[in-house]
């Protein structure tokens, strides 16, 4: 019996085997998905390997990424081929692929654009493309993919407006296009997309307001437009809409008010962030009912007033409130609001820094969650009391800013005591005492800022066990004793270390050798005396050395001639954070008449500002190491001639870089005048310089030239 049903088997493992390693050969459908799959293949490069069973010895159905719908009909229902490090383009035959429901291809490198024979899926659901490198514009005729229900194309480099015809897409419930540079208004018919449930357009170029007809989407939940140039007022229709759970309309130019009844009409609100705009008005009361906010952001308005208490708000995370015009100005205590916050079990982060707030500092905060991370109060002046006690039940705190406060008391023990901590900043305060010696205990630490307090007592060398260390000011204090050298072998101290305006005495330590990374060293207006160490030649990257007001005997290192960037204040009357080295200014910045020993003049001054008006310009430092064998940042400009508008500085903050973008575009030969008043004012021959009132004088006339021209 076995015997007969063994051919019988044979036959059946034979078809079934020819079946799945041989691709179907027919005219059909599914030779048709093969072949666009193959062509799709041939368009992307692959370093992975991703796409090595895309071929002969495996059907198509079984190829990596793919899923086809059964195995009668064969077709390709899902590619998904994210995270493959893929480059290379979309190849148009995607389009051929007309049973494709699910097309994902993000995080990878693809670049090209989005084909337009995409609109030929009319089965696509789902398009997912972000995080590529993918340009031109959105296809208007992704509005024939009318089952499509999630459209998303973030961090790529789209531009262009949005197309109209998207908004016939009725079933689409994910709209994300933020981090392109996509431009225009806003289409305001996405308020017929009765189905939209998720708007996120942070990142772009958007103009005008944002359309109320969006508030009137029954599902919608989220709405993300920070970071694009909105203007006018933001529609109040959003804070009537109960399914809302997110609003972000961060930096934008947006005006309006918090309604009083926030917290009621909104019951589902999660995060609110209108940071960076020109609302203005008070905070709510109510928006304690607001029971599962955990994002509260209003940063960089005009809110005035108290902040009511939020003693509801348990799910809370971080609050945000810094740079308004909060507070009663010294009337009232205002920082009841912090005791309220005790009970919010996720609470991570609290800012209200540069407001109006007064009153003593609650010691309730130490209370707060073990997940509180950050706390900020800078530049409230009318903040008194001490720094609270327990702040050791925090394990987690990373942060505490009290820049520009008025604390009083001392530094407490419990700041060593802190196993996450990163960066104090209590400086210009009334803090008294002496630092904590364990205050290194703390090893986490990145940057302490302790200058501008009346400190007394020794340096503690356990600040030398942080060996992530980067920052260091004690400036401005009563400290005295001498310099640990253990601070002095921190590898990480990478940018300020600032001792001066102490009574510190005795030598610098020969450790200072081992700041092989410092760029600024500030001992200045101290009693230290003996020799400048010669180890001081090995801190190569050192830009700004100030020894002055000191008692230093000998001469000044030679050593010191091997640093290419450094500013060498004056040291001591007693020395020979006579010898030619003690030059005046910072090497690139300083009139070369200075090396020669010449004495500080105007027109060495005039020299200085010219190299900064082309630095601020043209965004290169003249330190810069494309500049040797004899070019220099003079040389540079002066070569620009008329290009000079193609060479101005990208590297600035949006504002900035968006405004002489503008200027750039409005009147090009302002940059070229511009150029050329700091080349004039740079001339290495100093009777040839420009002088500063003839450079005052044309700039003003570039400004008043653009002005004209703006208006």
């Amino acid at each position: 019996m076995a015997t007969s049903t063994l051919p019988i088997l044979l036959l059946i493992l034979l078809v079934v085997s020819q079946k799945h390693m041989q691709p179907a050969t027919g005219a059909g459908g599914n030779e048709t998905d093969r072949l666009s799959l193959l062509q799709l293949k041939s368009t992307l490069v692959d370093p992975l390997g991703a796409l090595s069973s895309w071929n002969q010895s495996l059907h198509f159905c079984q190829w990596q990424g793919v899923t086809c719908n059964n195995e009668e009909e064969e077709r390709v229902t899902q590619l998904d081929l994210k995270l493959r490090q893929l480059s290379g383009s979309i190849s148009p035959h995607i389009g051929n692929l007309t049973f494709l429901t699910h097309l994902i291809l993000n995080n990878n490198s693809i670049s090209g654009e989005i084909p337009s024979e995409i609109g030929r899926l009319q089965r696509l659901q789902v398009l997912v493309l972000f995080q590529n490198s993918i340009s031109g514009s959105i296809p208007p005729n992704l509005s024939a993919c009318s089952n499509l229900t999630r459209l998303g194309v973030a961090f790529n480099s789209l531009a262009g407006e949005v197309p109209l015809q998207l908004c016939n897409l009725i079933n689409l419930q994910l709209l994300s296009i933020p981090f392109n540079n996509l431009s225009g208004n806003f289409p305001s018919c996405f308020g017929n997309a009765s189905s939209l449930q998720t708007i996120s357009a942070a990142r772009n170029e958007f103009v005008g307001g944002i359309p109320e007809s969006l508030a009137r989407l029954r599902d919608l939940g989220l709405i993300s437009f920070g970071a694009n140039r909105f203007s006018g007022s933001f529609p109040l229709q959003f804070f009537n809409s109960s399914s809302i759970h997110t609003i972000s309309i961060i930096e934008n130019q947006l005006t309006g008010t918090l309604p009083p009844d926030i917290g009621f009409t909104l019951p589902n609100l999660v995060h609110l962030n209108v940071a960076y705009n020109n609302f203005s008005g008070r905070i709510p009361g109510s928006i304690s009912n607001a029971t599962n906010l955990q994002a509260f952001e209003l940063g960089h308005n005009y809110f005035h007033g108290g902040v009511p208490s939020l003693s509801k708000l348990n799910r809370i995370q971080f609050l945000g409130l810094m740079n308004n015009s909060l507070g009663s100005g010294g009337v009232e205590d205002d920082l009841l609001f912090l005791h309220s916050l005790t009970n919010s079990t996720l609470l991570q982060g609290i800012n209200i820094g540069l407001n109006n707030f007064s009153g003593e500092l609650p010691h309730s905060i130490s209370n707060y969650s073990a997940t509180f991370v950050r706390l900020s109060l800078r530049f409230n002046p009318m903040i008194t009391g001490t720094i609270p006690a327990g702040l050791d039940r925090l394990v987690n705190l990373e942060q505490l800013d009290f820049l520009g406060n008025s604390l009083s008391g001392n530094l407490l023990v419990e700041l060593g005591m802190l196993p996450n901590f990163m960066t104090l900043q209590v400086q210009n305060n009334s803090l008294s005492g002496s630092i904590p010696s364990n205050i290194g205990n703390s090893t986490t630490l990145l940057g302490v800022w302790l200058q501008g307090n009346q400190l007394e007592g020794e340096i503690p060398a356990s600040f030398g066990k942080c060996k992530d260390m980067e920052i260091l000011y004690l400036a401005d204090n009563n400290l005295s004793g001498e310099i640990p050298p253990e601070i002095l072998n921190l590898p990480d101290l990478s940018r300020v270390l600032d001792l001066s305006r102490n009574r510190l005495s005795g030598r610098i330590p020969e450790e200072v050798g081992s700041l092989v990374n410092l760029g600024r060293l500030d001992l200045s207006n101290n009693v230290l005396s003996g020799s400048i160490p010669l180890s001081i030649g090995r801190c190569v990257r050192l830009e700004n050395l100030n020894l002055m007001g000191n008692l230093f005997q000998g001469s000044i290192p030679s050593s010191l001639r091997t640093l290419k960037e450094v500013e060498l204040n004056a040291l001591a009357n007693h020395t020979t954070n006579s010898s030619s080295i003690a030059v005046r200014g910072t090497v690139g910045y300083s009139a070369p008449e200075y090396g020669m020993g010449s004495e500080v003049s105007t027109n060495g001054d005039v020299y200085s500002y010219g190299i900064l008006l082309l630095e601020m310009f043209t965004g290169r430092r003249p330190t810069d190491e494309t500049f040797r064998d004899g070019l220099n940042l003079h040389n540079f400009a002066a070569a620009l001639g008329d290009n000079a508008a193609d060479y101005i500085d990208p590297r600035q903050d949006d504002n900035s870089s968006r405004s002489r973008t503008n200027e750039k575009q409005v009147f090009p030969e302002a940059v070229v005048s511009i150029i050329q008043v700091g080349v004039e004012c740079s001339n290495e021959i100093a009777r040839e310089r420009m002088g500063i009132s003839d450079a005052v004088t044309k700039l003003t006339a570039v400004r008043d030239k653009i002005v004209k021209r703006r208006n």
